[in-house]
C-alpha cells in the first residue's frame, strides 16, 4: 500500500559565502525531490543561525537558508506553488514550531 505524502520538511544546514545551499543540504533537497509518490508540499526550513551572520544578496539583504533552498527546488523543476519555506526560525526547535504554526496548521 502506498501512502500519500502531504509534505516533506527539509532541514537547513547553512549557506556558502555566496548564499548557495551547501552540498549536504543539496543532498537533502535531492532526496525530497526523489520521493515517490511526490509530496504535495516541499517545506525548506530555517531562516539561518545565531552564531554567524547570513550572506547578503547583491542589494545587501540577508539570504535566508529556506529561501535559498526554495530557489534550488524551483530550479530543479518543483512548481513554486508547492514550495512553502519556513522563514522565521534560527534553531532546530524553532524549525519545528514555526513550520507548524506558519504552514502546517493553516494547510
Amino acid at each position: 500500500m502506498t501512502m500519500a505524502i502531504d509534505a516533506v520538511l527539509i532541514p537547513g544546514g547553512g549557506l556558502s559565502a555566496l548564499g548557495e545551499v551547501t552540498p549536504w543540504v543539496q543532498a537533502r533537497l535531492e532526496r525530497a525531490i526523489a520521493l515517490q509518490p511526490a509530496p504535495r508540499w516541499f517545506m525548506p526550513l530555517s531562516a539561518g543561525t545565531t552564531h554567524k551572520p547570513p550572506p547578503l544578496d547583491a542589494h545587501g539583504f540577508p539570504i535566508l537558508e529556506s529561501v535559498a533552498a526554495a530557489h534550488y527546488l524551483h530550479q530543479r523543476g518543483i512548481e513554486g506553488d508547492r514550495i512553502v519555506p519556513e522563514t522565521v526560525s534560527l534553531d532546530t526547535i524553532g524549525n519545528a514550531y514555526f513550520a507548524r504554526v506558519q504552514h502546517v496548521e493553516p494547510l
